[in-house]
Formats: structure tokens, sequence, C-alpha cells
């Protein structure tokens, strides 16, 4: 029973709940029964999804389903400890070895998930001295690990080179542990792509660590579909998710043998329980079905160059260059306008505000998959007149490119804190 005294332990966090409620920024979970590809239950109303990432829809594939049971009775339910005691089981190093073939890697460790691998691998990479350039445009995850190592962090605005060479230029004569520079293959908040080339060359030339997030392409984009930085010389740190296109829970790190040895003798990340012999299964499965997908692959890109195309044409502000295609607002406001117009037409999709992205830049990001049909798409495009009182020279209501967005000079993402504590 609670008492009045120990009620008021909790008073902080009622209060800023219900500031949350007041400014409609208060998250519930929804819950949702997956029926297809493109289809969910939520709430007991069936919707059109376009908010999930299992992009090859491998996460109910039967092969995946058969060899994470073959795994689970071969190898047990659990590895009850962490990998740097006794829990990295002969299958985690078969699994490292294949993935490692197929990136074109020297070597891969698994973890147990894209945000522990951002977060404990940058911030081990990184320390006081050290410093990091990092893309204005990068997730927060990725900007909570540079700034959990503590070392200098400089932004710059996003994909822009020229302004990366300065920094790196005007910095090139100090002394530092390390300099890293940071960015994604595919950025997840603007599903635009990063000039990998160029940002090798620039590592290159000045001698800088390449952390790569490759979570959204691997399975979909690049040699045999093992993302766009597989095979690809001069990128010191690869992380990827097995959680989108591969089906699964799960992340990997792909680096040089000397960065795998010094993480295991460092990386905080390492010492939590290790994934687990089904989960191993279906990975394993999975990266076996991958480099035979292109028909998947070519259908994925075909549907996300017709939505692109569409939202061109119809006027709404989008930067993608990929199967993320996030539809940029401005005010949360509209946003959840936006929203609530799509939900209506039963078509579930995913909002981003502040401060996974830049005050003033709040969107919603659809995600495509190989299960989308054109029935699909064209039923998404038209629940999008209905989003505002703009009228384009067709007479359907459409989101104007809102001018009072800045797509650049916006403030870099807010690090997530205790909000108790701001």
């Amino acid at each position: 029973m609670h008492t009045a005294e120990s009620e008021s332990k909790f008073t902080i966090y009622e209060s800023y709940l219900s500031k949350l409620e007041e400014e409609h920024q208060y998250c519930t979970l929804q819950h949702i029964v997956p029926l297809d590809g493109a289809h969910v239950l939520c709430e007991d109303k069936k919707m059109l999804n376009f908010s999930s990432n299992d992009y090859l829809n491998l996460s109910q594939h039967q092969e995946l389903k058969k060899n994470a049971i073959r795994f689970l009775l071969q190898h047990g339910v659990g590895t009850t400890t962490s990998f740097v005691v006794n829990s990295h089981l002969h299958c985690h190093g078969l699994i490292e070895e294949k993935l490692a073939l197929l990136l074109g890697k020297e070597a891969v460790h698994l973890f147990n998930s894209r945000y522990q691998a951002n977060m404990t691998v940058l911030a081990t990479l990184a320390n006081p001295k050290s410093l990091i350039f990092i893309d204005r445009s990068c997730h927060n995850g990725l900007y909570q690990g540079a700034a959990f190592s503590k070392a200098k962090m400089k932004t710059f605005e996003h994909n822009d080179l020229v302004e990366l060479e300065q920094l790196l230029e005007k910095t090139k004569e100090e002394e530092h542990f390390s300099k890293i520079i940071v960015t994604e293959s595919i950025f997840s908040l603007e599903g635009d792509l990063s000039d990998l080339k160029a940002l090798v060359d620039l590592a290159k030339k000045y001698q800088a660590l390449l952390f790569v997030d490759d979570s959204h392409a691997i399975g979909v984009m690049g040699h045999e579909g093992m993302g766009l930085t597989a095979h690809v010389e001069g990128i010191d740190v690869v992380v990827g998710t097995f959680s989108k296109a591969c089906g699964t829970p799960g992340a990997y790190l792909a680096c040089n043998k000397t960065l795998k040895k010094y993480l295991i003798n460092t990386c905080p990340g390492l010492r939590d329980t290790s994934l687990p012999p089904a989960i191993l299964g279906a990975i394993d499965a999975a990266l076996d079905l991958i480099p035979q997908m292109e028909g998947e692959r070519k259908q994925l890109e075909q549907r996300a160059y017709f939505l692109r195309k569409k939202c061109k044409e119809l006027g709404i502000l989008t930067r993608s260059a990929s199967h993320l295609i996030p539809i940029i607002i401005g005010s949360e406001e509209d946003t959840r306008e936006f929203l609530k117009s799509l939900t209506e037409a039963n078509i579930l999709a995913t909002p981003l505000f502040s401060p996974l992205v830049p005050e003033n830049a709040s969107r919603i990001r659809i995600s495509i998959n190989a299960q989308h049909s054109p029935e699909h798409l064209t039923a998404l495009i038209e629940a999008f007149p209905k989003c505002s009182g703009t009228k384009s020279s067709g007479d359907a209501l459409v989101y104007r490119s809102p001018a009072k967005i800045v797509p650049h000079k916006v403030e870099p993402f807010q690090i997530f804190e205790n909000p108790v504590l701001q």
C-alpha cells in the first residue's frame, strides 16, 4: 500500500508526464499483431503498415523459424553470461566468420542491438582527448555515443563534405587520442545516402577513423545486398543491425582485427549477456537468404522510386533516395494532423518529433517493404491530399513544402537526458 509519504517520491515523474500530455507529446504503446507483410492488426483495426523496417519480410520466413528451432534444440535457450566471461559459443564464432566474409571485412563481433553497439563502441574508440566529426542528420543514438565518450564533438551540415574538410583541415595539427568521422550510409531520419567514396578519401587524407552506421542498407543495397559498406575499402568501423531487413534482433560491428581485439578488452557493451542461440539460428538463415534475394531488392527499389516520384509531383517535401521516405512537415501540430489523416485511412506510419529530429522539422517516415503492392502505394498516396488545406493545380488538397522549415542550419539533435533533471 502506498502512503502519502511514499507517493510523494513519484510526484516529480507525474508532473513531467502531465507536462507531456499538455504539450501533446505523451506516448503510449500500441499493441499490434502482424497479419502479413503489408498489414497489421492495431488496436483491433486492420491497417496498412508503412512503419515496419522488415524490408524483405524475413521476420516471418519459414527458413528463419526452422533454423531458430534447430539452434535452440542444439545449443539451449540462453547463453547465461557475457561474451568476455564464457558465453562466446562456437555458433557465435561461426556466424561472425560468415558475416565477415559476406561484408568483405577482417572481423565481425555480434551485439544485442544497434543502440548498444553505437553507444558503447563509439564511446570506447573515443575519449575526452578525442575529436569526433559527426553529420548533423545522424540519428540520436550516434550522438549519444559521441556524448558518452566525452570527446570534443564537431558537427557539419548534412552531407556537406566541404564543411567537413574545412573542420578537418583546421584541426589537422592538433594532437588527439583519436579522430573519428561519424555518418550513416542511409540516413534513418532523411532517407538519403552519404558519399562513402568521398568520406573514405577524407578519412585517409586526414588520418581519421571512418565510422559508418549501415543499418538501413544491410539486406537491401550493396554487394549481394550486404549493405553499402560491403567490400568497400577504407571504412574502418561499420555498425549494422539484423532488426530491419534481416528480420531478427541483434546487431554487429565490422572492423579490422586490431580494433576487434581492442574492443574485446575495453568495450563495456561486451559485458552484457550475448545473443541467445535461437536468434543466432535466425540470423544464420537470413545471411544465407539475403544474397539470393535480388528480385525482392529490385521490387523494393521500384516501389520506393514510384512513391518518391509521386511525392515530388504532389509538392511534398522529402529528401529520400531510398526505401525510407520521410515526409518533412515542420511543426508538431501539422505533423499530428497529417498522421491523424493517415490513421483515419487505416494507414500506420511513423511520426518523428524533437528530440529525434531538430525543432520545427517534424516528419512522418514511410518505410517501404517488398510486400507493398502498387495498390498499397496508391492507397497511401490517396490519403495524402487530406492532410492540408493547400490546393494544388488539380484541386487536390496536398501538403505544401513548408517555407517555415529551414532544411539546413538547424540545431544539432538534442541528446536524450533525464527529463526530470533538465
